[in-house]
């Protein structure tokens, strides 16, 4: 048997729809327009430096709201969907494992999005024609908006393998990302009786401090170990929630079987 046959699968469907490619062109020709809407909203005296850096940053901070985002509308229902339905007992009839429902779901519907933002990242690189930037502020970037894609895609998957309703889903996806992204950093700058070192433990699960981090020109040594043990726990959140959903998708949507036709033999009573 292929090892992650949906996952196969949608990568072949995926390949074969002019709508892969077109994606990709728009999600370029917005940022182009973008790009070009605030660079002539500039002023005629900045210099060029100053207009990649002002550009950098516009762009880069949409790029991370979207990606931030993309769990909430694109996977917080894509498993809690198929419950409703009554679909998901059909695939596990066969020899498919809940991790190969849970690739599968994950390759589906972030696919594109993925390509999307592949399409907006050569325009991303432009700022780095006007000297505003550095190309470590550039991959540092378009690594963290990669990872915080991921990151809001599997919360995503694991709410929607707990939850049965679509708000359920979306909600808690909603507010597990707005915890670790703006809580936390709030937290760490209202408690301050706490030592600094158990205090930075705050930031390192938010996503935001990463994109904050990784935006500087340069790191001192303390900054690069607080980035890269953030990446390290974003990374591990991201791991837990495929794993988790992995685990309890086999085991949630008996119930949701057994509930419905007990709702169905209601109806046909008298």
């Amino acid at each position: 048997m292929t090892f992650l046959p949906i996952v196969a699968r949608e990568l072949r469907v995926a390949a074969r729809q002019p709508s892969t490619s077109l994606l990709r062109f728009l999600a370029a020709l917005i940022a182009v327009v973008i790009w070009l809407g605030l660079l002539g909203g500039r002023y005629s005296n900045a210099s060029p430096a100053q207009i990649g850096e002002t550009l950098f940053g516009a762009l880069s901070s949409l790029l991370f709201l979207l990606s931030l985002s993309a769990g909430v509308f694109l996977t917080a229902d894509s498993l809690s969907s198929e419950k409703r339905d009554g679909t998901l007992g059909l695939l596990f009839l066969t020899d498919l494992k809940g991790y190969d429902v849970v690739f599968g779901k994950l390759a589906s519907t972030s696919l594109k999005s993925a390509y999307a933002m592949l399409g907006a990242f050569p325009v991303l690189a432009l700022p780095l024609l006007f000297g505003g930037i550095t190309a470590g502020q550039f991959g540092r970037v378009s690594a963290i908006l990669v990872l915080t894609l991921l990151l809001s895609l599997t919360c995503g998957l694991f709410m929607s393998a707990l939850a049965v309703q679509s708000r359920s889903g979306m909600g808690a996806t909603f507010l597990f990302l707005f915890f670790i992204t703006a809580m936390l950093p709030l937290i760490y700058w209202v408690v301050e009786p706490v030592p600094e070192t158990i205090r930075r433990l705050l930031l390192w699960p938010s996503p935001a401090f990463l994109f904050s981090v990784a935006g500087n020109g340069s790191l001192t040594p303390p900054e690069l170990r607080a980035f890269y043990s953030s990446v390290a726990i974003c990374t591990l959140f991201a791991l837990l929630f495929l794993l988790g959903a992995s685990v309890l998708l086999p085991l949630t949507w008996r119930d949701r079987v057994r509930v419905g036709s007990r709702r169905k033999i209601t109806r046909r009573g008298p």
